[in-house]
């Protein structure tokens, strides 16, 4: 591991583990549930075919407050049952009719050091199995710390990060092997 890579994985480590220990209150559990269906221009791009994808799932976000309870400084959110995510290529839009489904239940860490203000920096952390390509094909999975930027506040005041720089990551992450063994699956 490269000197600097490890530097930033251990600022950031001791970064939660400094966030954890100045709470003071309780921390806030929002329940969420997701499922939406969309078109995937990237994918239809890339596949040359016309792909679109569902996701459904449910998860909780925690968050933990300063020692004043007033600040906001660190999200985690998880998928117990996972994300179910259904990437197919539909037959009614000159698609193939064919599909597959993958189940992630990556963890998310947000941390918020400077406040939640749109614009204000962040960090996420991502850690598990992110993405896969269908059973027994690439997937991305492992540890990756981002640079983000808050781009806004959902109304149960989350904030909602951007990230904007990979700072850090050890794992596979073979994007490419990924994206050609989706384009497989959905190929004619």
């Amino acid at each position: 591991m490269q000197r600097p890579a490890l530097l930033a994985g251990l600022t950031l480590a001791t970064l939660l583990l400094l966030a954890t220990s100045v709470c003071a209150t309780s921390p806030t559990r929002i329940s969420f549930e997701i499922d939406e269906t969309f078109p995937n221009d990237f994918l239809t791009t890339v596949c040359n075919v016309p792909v679109w994808v569902h996701v459904e799932g449910a998860g909780t976000t925690t968050l933990f407050h300063d020692a004043s309870s007033t600040q906001l400084i660190r999200e985690f959110d998880i998928l117990p049952g996972g994300l179910t995510t259904t990437i197919y290529s539909p037959v009614q839009l000159g698609g193939t009719g064919k599909s597959f489904t993958e189940v992630t239940q990556s963890p998310a860490t947000f941390l918020y050091p400077d406040g939640t203000d749109v614009g204000d920096p962040a960090f996420v952390i991502l850690n598990g199995v992110q993405r896969t390509s269908g059973p027994g094909n690439p997937r991305i999975v492992g540890y990756q710390v981002f640079e983000a930027i808050i781009i806004g506040v959902t109304p149960d005041g989350v904030p909602i990060a951007d990230p904007v720089a990979l700072l850090f990551q050890a794992g596979q992450f073979d994007l490419g092997a990924v994206l050609e063994a989706r384009c497989e699956l959905l190929a004619p």
